[in-house]
């Protein structure tokens, strides 16, 4: 169900969210609740880590060294891919943006 939320923000901002609108062909509200729903997945994810390292913790387990490396490696590959997904996302959407205006 959808429903209405508003908010206040600075006039740059407000600014931003139609050039990013305008490059992506979608509107206002569309980049912004996209931008929402990977804020609050970002975030629940972050959360729900955070919240399972302090109950390993408070039962006494911990990662050895040789582990939380391993888990660093998979935290920065995931972190790479992101930015890759995220690049390709934009680059795509800029040249679909110069055919439109050509």
């Amino acid at each position: 169900m959808l429903i209405n939320m508003s908010f206040r923000g600075e006039e740059a901002l407000r600014d931003q969210l139609d050039e990013i609108a305008q490059a992506l062909d979608r509107n206002r509200n569309w980049v912004i609740v996209d931008a929402l729903k990977k804020y609050v997945e970002k975030h629940r994810e972050e959360i729900e880590q955070i919240q399972k390292g302090i109950a390993a913790s408070d039962a006494g387990q911990f990662l050895t060294t040789e582990q939380l490396r391993g888990e660093m490696k998979v935290w920065n590959a995931r972190a790479k891919e992101d930015r890759k997904r995220e690049k390709a996302y934009l680059n795509v959407n800029k040249a679909s943006a110069r055919r439109k205006s050509a």
